[in-house]
């Protein structure tokens, strides 16, 4: 996949600085939006895509049903495209959220995380109802609106094997992946729901279901996640550790029914605190 690095447009996009570590696997840029976007905010976020035409065709798929869901709580998709200047690259924008994300910036008190993440559920239901699933929630996905939290949007599907792709993210990035994703059992809203409920407990205990995953070499956290059971930590109250622990059940069968049943219940503890 090209990066913008050296490369000051991604089409009509003027880029400001990289969204996160700057280097080759970057993916995310602040960039000013054209003229042309009459309705678009100044600073939106670029994101790249494969830039193979088959694979950004499919990306556009996945692209398009995820705006189709017309969610409120999920970012707005602003468009596609490709930039066929230079060394190709294709991108979709979305608006960006300034205030970051739960991975770097969660709300202070225990109420306004529940809250938060109970509209990132109530999204990824949204997500669901649409056909799509999200693919690997996370606190960085999970970004932190005005008035609201919001799931970003899913990325396309990768092209690569599931081994692959796996091996070839940071190690923290397994910390709420699903098992049966890397067993190669594909991706689910039942998975989705395990992602889920992995990011809860990261939010609120502060610590990982596999503590120490994130130092491990590749290998010995692929095993960790595959053979070493979750840990919810003790610490945690009762009741937030029942919702955890209802998203983590090794048979996807007695996980939520939805994601919108989690939301309920984050709702239900942020209400009693």
């Amino acid at each position: 996949m090209a990066t913008t690095e050296g490369r000051d447009w991604i089409a009509d996009y003027q880029v400001v600085r990289p969204l996160g570590p700057p280097g080759p696997r970057t993916k995310a840029f602040l960039a000013l939006a054209p003229s042309r976007l009459h309705d678009a905010p100044h600073e939106v976020a670029i994101h790249l895509l494969d830039a193979d035409p088959t694979r950004f065709a499919l990306a556009v798929e996945h692209l398009r049903a995820v705006a189709a869901a017309r969610s409120p709580r999920i970012v707005t998709l602003i468009e596609a495209g490709r930039d066929e200047r230079e060394e190709p690259v294709a991108y979709f924008a979305t608006n960006y959220q300034e205030r970051g994300s739960l991975a770097n910036r969660a709300p202070t008190g225990i109420r306004a995380r529940l809250r938060a993440l109970a509209q990132a559920a109530r999204g990824l239901h949204d997500l669901h109802q649409a056909g799509r699933v999200y693919g690997t929630v996370s606190p960085g996905s999970v970004l932190l609106g005005d008035d609201m939290a919001l799931l970003a949007v899913p990325q396309p599907p990768s092209p690569l094997e599931v081994g692959e792709t796996v091996m070839a993210d940071p190690t923290d990035r397994l910390e709420t992946v699903d098992p049966a994703v890397i067993r190669g059992e594909g991706r689910s809203r039942a998975t989705d729901l395990w992602s889920l409920g992995a990011t809860i407990h990261l939010v609120l205990a502060q610590r990982s279901l596999h503590p120490g995953l994130a130092s491990d070499d590749p290998l010995t956290a692929v095993q960790r996640v595959l053979f070493e059971p979750p840990a919810i930590d003790v610490r945690l109250p009762p009741d937030q550790a029942a919702v955890i622990a209802s998203c983590l059940q090794p048979n996807p069968e007695d996980r939520p029914a939805s994601a919108e049943d989690v939301a309920a219940s984050l709702e239900a503890l942020a209400a009693a605190r």
